[in-house]
């Protein structure tokens, strides 16, 4: 069963874009959302067109999130850095505060716990906000990838020989039309997530030799 079915409307707009008409068209539609199975269940707007947007820009909105909390860490680390630089004893946080069990534990019941200097916390929390932020761009980066990479498979095969052309880095190209049609990405964004794909520029180097 197909999980990823073309709205009318986007049917209607590839249509128009490539003026294929009865097989021809079906057999680009059927053989698009066939392609498109492959990504699992793909988001929807309330129009009932398949829209990457919904959680591409999820994914862009986290990345860009956490880089600017890393930046933002280091400022205050900056700050930390100048207190301490002021004071016989450094800023720090008792471990038994971030729910640390204590290093030692007296036999009257005295907990003993460590001392965690401020500015090595902020350290290791930018470290990890940086590791999570590349995660995330390249989760961006696979998913445009792939999602490009599966419609020119399906676009190379069901579109009929003669109208088939290389793929110009235009707005204005018709893949690129039809890759904005399909996901809700916008022209300009499906032309930079086509030529920044590494089929794509296998496909040019291929061309070329």
């Amino acid at each position: 069963m197909v999980k990823n079915k073309l709205s009318k409307l986007q049917v209607i707009e590839i249509r128009k874009l490539t003026g294929l008409l009865d097989d021809d068209l079906t057999n680009l539609i059927k053989n698009t959302e066939f392609q498109l199975d492959d990504l699992g269940e793909l988001p929807v707007n309330e129009s009932g067109d398949i829209d990457l947007t919904i959680k591409y820009s999820n994914l862009l909105d986290m990345r860009n999130l956490l880089d600017e909390i890393s930046q933002e860490a280091k400022k205050l680390n900056k700050l930390i850095a100048r207190f301490n630089a002021k004071t016989d004893k450094k800023l720090s946080v008792g471990a038994n505060s971030l729910g640390v069990p204590p290093f030692r534990k007296d036999k009257n019941g005295t907990e003993w716990f460590n001392d965690i200097l401020s500015d090595v916390y902020i350290d290791c929390l930018i470290s990890k906000v940086e590791d999570d932020s590349e995660y995330y761009s390249i989760c961006v980066k696979a998913k445009s990838q792939k999602v490009t990479e599966v419609l020119y498979h399906c676009w190379s095969f069901a579109l009929p020989p003669s109208m088939f052309q290389p793929i110009k880095n235009s707005p204005k190209d018709m893949f690129v039309n039809f890759v904005s049609i399909v996901t809700g990405w916008d022209t300009d964004l499906s032309r930079k997530n086509i030529t920044g794909a590494k089929w794509y520029k296998k496909t040019k180097t291929n061309a070329q030799s």
